[in-house]
């Protein structure tokens, strides 16, 4: 990557957007305005892996390349807050058209969800639904 690249995506810098971010995405989630949570998801997670491939290549030079650490962390944030597993991975691995990373992606996108599953419980948009009261079948509901 060329050194303008490095300046623009320093560490402080990605630091600074995702701190900034999440202030932002916090306040227009909650505002009574419509504004999806789909795509500042996959941001955060992004500048997330990207500050992770900082450190991993500070820790060992021939660590891949901070994109990729970039757009697991994106898989991986998207998995956790959507608990969609095989979609996210589709998804990401249909956008990249690169299966070198098919591995590493379904890994963070398990451990992700799984962690999500362990610390919150439902889904954002599961929780939704039944605080709006909206009716839905449950996953074991029978069919008559």
């Amino acid at each position: 990557m060329n050194n303008r690249s490095e300046e623009l995506f320093a560490p402080t810098t990605v630091l600074a957007f995702l701190c900034y971010f999440f202030v932002a995405a916090s306040v227009t989630f909650g505002g009574a305005f419509p504004a999806g949570v789909f795509i500042p998801n996959m941001l955060m997670g992004a500048a997330t892996g990207r500050l992770f491939g900082s450190l991993a290549e500070m820790i060992n030079s021939s660590a891949a390349p901070k994109g990729t650490y970039a757009l697991i962390g994106s898989a991986a944030m998207l998995s956790g807050f959507t608990r969609m597993t095989a979609a996210v991975v589709v998804i990401i691995i249909e956008a990249t058209a690169s299966l070198d990373v098919l591995a590493p992606i379904i890994l963070a996108c398990v451990i992700s969800r799984a962690t999500a599953a362990y610390l919150i419980g439902a889904s954002l948009d599961e929780r939704l639904i039944i605080a709006k009261g909206v009716p839905f079948l449950e996953q074991g509901a029978a069919l008559q």
